[in-house]
């Protein structure tokens, strides 16, 4: 395939329509199109899975799942491609909906020429491009490089969409360092802001490169444990304490001035804890705070977690 040879998947019930919009395409004389084509929305999605495409022409209209549900898939299954969302039906809260859950751009099918055709994909790609520019920036702690509170909140989102599929279980971790306010008033900002990098290091040092790390508020970090608690509480247990013992037992030396740090931990365990983002940060939020409240603890599970087998 040539370097700037665009990978098009057309997605649509009708051969007449998928015919249509390939000759449109690969009729155009600017730009080389290398199509291929799904008659139904769940060929679709398993398509994107393991090939990649520069952009997607998804119909609305087929048998069985409609082209919403796809851009449904897409989403709880992470996957990412610029879409040009085109249907017969001259919609326009259709569209509206279909931009919304991540479509860039839409056309009507009566309106299907080649010029337009040509000028939504670019559209499509170009905007994508913004979008995912944009949403990386917005993601990352501009400290720490982390992903955000939102951003945490959206993958736990997508941990739940898992488990409902595989029956695994994870943790939701809160890492609160402790005295805040009296670390960062005797030593300012500066040196408060590179002792939380330091902070984030050691928590990274200490989790595999399938769980995730969060900067959920100026002083608490965030991480998803995926797949834990098999063996019940021990599992999560024994990553808690490494990470208390990583955070806590070695001071912090900055500018010549060494930083004992102390934290606290709470954590919740799906489902026992909560069935959704919200419920298991506060599950974990609970526990964090009675960790603190016995002051001789390096971690408290909520105690939902007890049921855990």
């Amino acid at each position: 395939m040539q370097p700037n040879m665009l990978r098009v998947l057309i997605v649509d019930d009708s051969p007449e329509d998928a015919e249509m919009a390939k000759d449109l395409l690969e009729g155009e004389q600017s730009r080389e199109y290398s199509c291929y084509t799904c008659n139904n929305a769940e060929d679709a999605v398993m398509e994107l899975k393991y090939v990649s495409y520069d952009v997607m022409l998804l119909d609305f209209n087929m048998p069985g799942f409609d082209g919403i549900w796809v851009l449904s898939e897409m989403q709880l299954q992470c996957l990412s491609v610029p879409v040009v969302f085109i249907t017969g039906l001259g919609n326009e809260q259709l569209a509206v909906q279909a931009l919304k859950m991540g479509a860039q751009d839409y056309l009507p099918k009566s309106a299907l020429t080649r010029c337009k055709l040509k000028g939504a994909i670019n559209y499509a790609i170009k905007s994508k491009l913004l979008d995912s520019t944009v949403a990386v920036e917005a993601a990352r702690d501009s400290l720490t490089g982390m992903m955000t509170r939102c951003v945490f909140k959206q993958t736990l989102e997508n941990a739940i969409a898992r488990s409902l599929r595989t029956g695994a279980n994870f943790t939701v971790l809160l890492v609160n360092l402790d005295e805040f306010t009296e670390i960062y008033d005797c030593f300012g900002s500066r040196l408060w802001n590179n002792l939380v990098m330091d902070v984030c290091g050691r928590i990274h040092a200490h989790i595999r490169d399938c769980d995730s790390l969060a900067r959920f508020d100026e002083n608490t970090f965030a991480v998803l444990l995926e797949g834990t608690g098999a063996r019940g509480l021990k599992d999560c247990e024994v990553v808690a304490q490494r990470i208390y013992d990583a955070v806590t037992t070695e001071a912090y030396c900055q500018r010549e001035n060494t930083i004992p740090v102390s934290a606290v931990l709470g954590a919740g365990i799906y489902p026992h804890s909560g069935e959704s983002a919200d419920s298991l940060i506060t599950s974990a939020l609970l526990a964090a705070r009675e960790c603190k409240a016995e002051k001789n603890k390096a971690f408290v599970f909520h105690s939902s977690c007890h049921a855990v087998n």
